[in-house]
């Protein structure tokens, strides 16, 4: 990138000074402030990275401000100067005609940069199709790279998980054998002697339910007995009654025979009572019967349910004595085994850990380089297209800068002034860093530097850089404003080039004629700088 120099406002109108660009400057403004107290020998530029304890002076004179054209691109035609309209010493105001250029040298360069100008766009706009493909498989390609990731990681974390899993499981099995080896001993031989009680109360309850089975089946034959009984008389009794009935009917119909009839009737009566006695009594038989016949029953359905749960106990616990068993024969069968594996999945949780970590760090430091050459990338297709789109730019100033320094072909002062400086006579090339005219101005002063040719490159106008002056401790910041574009010396040992800075002198600090120095190497760049700016 190349850098920009500092903006330079201009009374009344301004335009953008850019060192490597086309350049107009109407009028340069005041220099800075003077600067903070330093030593004569630090950096005093404001990019500078290279230092050195040679210096290089001047001496202060009578300001002068300037008007600039520069040209970023080399190999351009040149511009000629066809007519020089004003001398040193005129009074012109703004749009004062200063000098023209040949129409060929003017078509030929705005035809130049009207072709860079094109072959920028096209570039540019290539460039941001090619950008936005390149992000996208960039941007694709660091998604796998986290998604794998997150796939590691999530493998890393299942992976201790399992292993944890098989440690509690080894550890749960060979704790729980132990368990059983040590406690089921105890727990047979008290089973054992529940069982034996259970069987003793079954034995018991087997006899009583013996017992109640025969009170049953008695209570059920007499009960049997007494219903029988109970329909007989409660038949003869029916069959009296009915027909004692049939009498009384009959006695109603034939008055003439009552006499015998009421004899019979009486005998009737006097059976029917007794047969009704009789049923009574077989009633209250069959009722002492069932109530006997229903106890009987209860107490045998409760001493069979006695039995058929203590009989159930005794069969459950030698189920439970011989599981008890098998389950003791098991765990001590087993118990070795066990504790090896519970031992070997502790050991193979330690060892699989730092593997399934160490697989994982790999991953992440995988991942972490990805991230990082993601972000290089990234920033390397972001400069392409910020250089691009520069480039484009660069080329739309310049032609722009060419329009608005030269209208039909000729250069108009950009502010008012008396004239002290022009730079150039009909027939010469307009050079890049060289100033077009200058400008008395009382409030600035200018000194010139002559810089070694090895230096010269590092220096362009507009660039700010800090003085040293003799008779003040403190610095003082001056910008520059021209550049000579001839050598100012010529020995084959020694050639150097002269160089103009403007210093702001609004307050009347300094004078003409003091002397200001700067180290040689103050406005050099260093190659980092140089190559982003």
């Amino acid at each position: 990138m190349k850098r920009k120099a500092q903006i330079l406002a201009i009374a009344g109108t301004s335009t953008l000074l850019v060192a490597g660009s086309l350049l107009v400057v109407p009028k340069i403004s005041h220099a800075e402030q003077p600067q903070s107290e330093t030593t004569q020998t630090e950096n005093t530029t404001e990019h500078s990275s290279q230092k050195n304890t040679s210096t290089v002076s001047g001496t202060t004179s009578q300001g002068i401000t300037y008007e600039n054209f520069s040209l970023s691109f080399h190999q351009l035609p040149a511009l000629i100067v066809d007519e020089i309209l004003a001398e040193t010493g005129d009074e012109v105001t703004e749009s004062s005609a200063i000098l023209t250029v040949t129409k060929e040298s003017y078509d030929a360069l705005y035809t130049a940069l009207k072709k860079k100008l094109r072959d920028a766009s096209s570039t540019y706009e290539t460039a941001k199709i090619t950008y936005e493909t390149d992000l996208l498989t960039l941007q694709s390609t660091y998604a796998e790279d986290q998604s794998a990731a997150s796939l590691a990681y999530d493998t890393y974390i299942n992976t201790l998980e399992q292993l944890a899993l098989q440690v509690s499981q080894a550890e749960t099995d060979y704790e729980n054998a132990k368990e059983i080896i040590n406690t089921y001993p105890n727990k047979i031989k008290n089973a054992k002697k529940t069982l034996k009680q259970y069987k003793a109360k079954a034995k018991q309850y087997k006899t009583k339910l013996e017992k109640a089975s025969k009170e049953y089946e008695a209570a059920k034959q007499v009960l049997s007995e007494a219903e029988s009984k109970l329909e007989t008389a409660k038949s003869d009794w029916e069959a009296l009654e009915t027909v004692q009935q049939y009498i009384d009917n009959y006695t109603k119909e034939h008055t003439e025979d009552s006499n015998n009839i009421t004899t019979l009737s009486a005998k009737l009566l006097a059976d029917a009572t007794e047969k009704k006695a009789a049923y009574e009594e077989a009633q209250e038989a069959y009722n002492k019967a069932k109530t006997a016949y229903e106890t009987a029953e209860a107490n045998f359905s409760k001493i069979e349910n006695t039995y058929t749960s203590t009989t159930n106990k005794v069969t459950s616990l030698q189920t439970k004595i011989s599981n008890y068993k098998e389950t003791y024969q098991t765990a001590c069968k087993n118990i070795k085994a066990l504790k090896n594996t519970y031992q070997q999945a502790v050991s193979k949780e330690e060892k699989e850990s730092i593997s399934a970590k160490e697989t994982y760090e790999q991953k992440c430091f995988t991942t972490e380089a990805a991230s990082t050459n993601y972000q290089t990338e990234k920033e390397s297709i972001e400069e392409t297209l910020e250089e691009a789109k520069e480039a484009y730019e660069d080329a739309k100033e310049a032609l722009e800068t060419l329009e608005e320094g030269f209208t039909d072909y000729t250069w108009y002062a950009k502010s008012s002034g008396t004239l002290s400086y022009i730079a150039y006579e009909s027939g010469q090339r307009i050079e890049s860093n060289t100033a077009i005219l200058g400008y008395a101005d009382s409030s600035v002063l200018t000194v010139t530097f002559s810089i070694d040719q090895t230096d010269i490159a590092s220096y362009n106008v507009g660039d700010s850089l800090s003085l040293q002056t003799s008779n003040m401790r403190n610095r003082v910041t001056g910008t520059i404003a021209k550049i000579e574009s001839v050598e100012s010396t010529g020995h084959s040992s020694s050639v150097t080039y002269n160089v103009t800075v403007t210093i702001d002198n609004a307050d009347g600090n300094l004078s003409t004629g003091e002397t200001v120095s700067i180290q040689s190497d103050m406005m050099k760049e260093d190659e980092h700088y140089a190559k982003e700016n």
